[in-house]
């Protein structure tokens, strides 16, 4: 085995030894410790930098999240909304077929009306009818 190939066996063994406390660590600290890979088409951008005192870490989309199109990983990338709200958001979709407004998600109960308010700048239902009711 070569050098260079020594070299990189030992790194990635104790990078795959010191990830996990590393994510442990951030975590405990209060920051999010889970990774999201972003598809190509979905554009972030970093927010809180300018903020003093607190970490440029939230990560919001560039565009409006369309409610009727977004997964749960998308959905979590609006402010304020962890697994349990985008599950909540998820479930009424699919009891609802689609949303008619972004309101839906405050006047069904999945949000409050601080937390609406919050995310409202970054959601939008411009999506597709898939009920089969349009022609």
């Amino acid at each position: 085995m070569s050098r260079k190939s020594k070299f990189f066996v030992v790194f990635t063994l104790i990078l795959l030894l010191f990830m996990p406390l590393v994510a442990l660590a951030l975590h405990q600290d209060g920051v999010e410790s889970s990774v999201r890979c972003l598809e190509a088409d979905t554009a972030a951008i970093m927010q809180g930098a300018d903020e003093p005192g607190k970490r440029p870490l939230i990560v919001l989309p560039a565009a409006p999240l369309d409610l009727n199109l977004a997964d749960a990983y998308e959905l979590m990338l609006l402010p304020g909304i962890g697994e349990a709200h985008a599950g909540d958001i998820l479930e009424l979709r699919r009891r609802l077929g689609r949303f008619e407004s972004t309101e839906d998600i405050l006047t069904y109960g999945c949000v409050g009306e601080q937390l609406y308010e919050r995310v409202l700048p970054f959601i939008t239902v411009e999506g597709p009818d898939i009920t089969g009711d349009s022609l």
